[in-house]
């Protein structure tokens, strides 16, 4: 089973988890990228008074205009070698500092302002910066905190607004499970609420058609039933001699065998049918299936002896009797061969290709124009199909080496 679960809003999960890391790590790396750019603006601005008090005297009015319009005030040795006392220096790497100490220059940290130091002209000059330090750390955590606030919500907005797409989900399971009048009450105009909406519109359509079409079934099955039962009961107080009546009981036979087919696509398609689980001897519903076939058991060769499966009787029977009748229609020549395995019951016989895919004659009524003049509708491996899902095995098809398999996977 994977850990990870693909699916929408995982992907959103994921997306705004991602956001929040790579916001922080923006974050960080500008913090420190503001800081680094404050303090080389203090060393080129260390330099450049550097630079002015080589070529001018510390009380010019010139020095003193420059001092003015960058914020800087000469302080007291005395003052000046107390904040050098504390050892906060600016520049950490100490080969650098030596640098700038060979240049005469030190640069220190105190109380949030920038002191500068120097030597020139033989004398001890120590400056203030009067411009605080600005914090930018807390400007920086507080605009991430924003940010990731923000984000938050947005990603708060996101998952109510796809939301919905879990219980359409659940909606649509229940749906594909033969659940009816399945709905999904979703507010909004956004595109989820179209799906969900369109979903709603697909459910009621295709639940009134299947309605109308078990309906339609039903009503089929109730007005045969009588005509049927009628013309047997004619056919069978016919006078034996009577030389037609061989064929007319065979063809009320049919037609009411027919008619069962109906009722049990009626049944599958409406979910009505029940499973009676239990434990069954294989060669127990192969035998019924050969009599409700009335097959001739020299056209059958099989292995089935003391094998056991877990099914309906009934509706197994009528799986193995369907393919076994599928494959006497379409066999070139006989016999038909059923192998039973621990994990499969196959239905083998020699044919011509099928001119469809399988999937069409899956299909109810599917026939092609081939085999137009076979008994019944058409309907024999759409039932076959839909008890084999029913019991939650699979049907599968080959044709390999002139043979039609069909496989029953248990």
């Amino acid at each position: 089973m994977p850990i990870f679960k693909h699916s929408i809003l995982n992907t959103v999960r994921s997306i705004g988890a991602l956001g929040a890391i790579l916001l922080v790590i923006v974050a960080i790396f500008a913090g420190y990228f503001v800081i680094f750019m404050d303090k080389k603006h203090a060393v080129e601005q260390s330099i450049m008074l550097y630079d002015h008090l080589m070529r001018e005297v510390v009380c010019d009015a010139t020095m003193k205009q420059y001092l003015e319009a960058n914020n800087l005030t000469k302080i007291e040795e005395s003052y000046a070698e107390m904040v050098m006392g504390k050892t906060n220096y600016l520049i950490t790497d100490e080969a650098i500092r030596k640098t700038f100490k060979t240049g005469n220059i030190e640069i220190f940290i105190f109380e949030n302002h920038y002191y500068y130091a120097y030597k020139a002209h033989n004398t001890m000059l120590y400056f203030k910066n009067n411009t605080s330090i600005a914090p930018y750390v807390v400007y920086v955590s507080i605009i991430t905190l924003v940010l990731l606030l923000l984000l938050y919500l947005l990603y708060r907005t996101v998952l109510h607004s796809m939301s919905p797409l879990q219980e359409l989900s659940q909606k649509i399971r229940l749906f594909a499970q033969g659940e009816k009048d399945v709905l999904i009450d979703v507010q909004g105009q956004d595109e989820v609420a179209e799906v969900s909406q369109a979903f709603n519109e697909a459910s009621t359509t295709i639940t009134a058609l299947q309605q109308s079409r078990i309906l339609f079934l039903r009503n089929i099955m109730h007005e045969l039933k009588t005509p049927i039962t009628r013309g047997k009961l004619l056919s069978f107080m016919l006078d034996n001699r009577c030389e037609d009546k061989p064929k007319l009981m065979h063809t009320f036979d049919l037609m009411e065998a027919q008619l069962k087919e109906l009722s049990n696509v009626e049944a599958l398609t409406s979910k009505s049918t029940q499973l009676k689980l239990h434990t069954y001897a294989l060669i127990d519903m192969l035998d019924t299936a050969i009599e409700l076939l009335d097959f001739k058991e020299e056209k059958l060769s099989h292995n089935i002896t003391n094998q056991t499966l877990v099914a309906d009787f009934n509706l197994f029977a009528t799986v193995i009797k369907n393919l076994l009748d599928n494959a006497s229609k379409y066999a070139l020549e006989y016999p038909v061969y059923i192998e039973a395995t621990p994990t499969a019951l196959i239905f083998k016989n020699i044919g011509n290709p099928l001119p469809h895919p399988i999937a069409y004659y899956m299909k109810p009524f599917a026939r092609d124009d081939a085999h137009q003049n076979l008994e019944g509708f058409g309907l024999g491996l759409y039932i076959t199909s839909e008890i084999v899902k029913r019991h939650d095995y699979v049907l599968e098809y080959l044709y390999e080496d002139g043979m039609h398999c069909f496989i029953v996977k248990y």
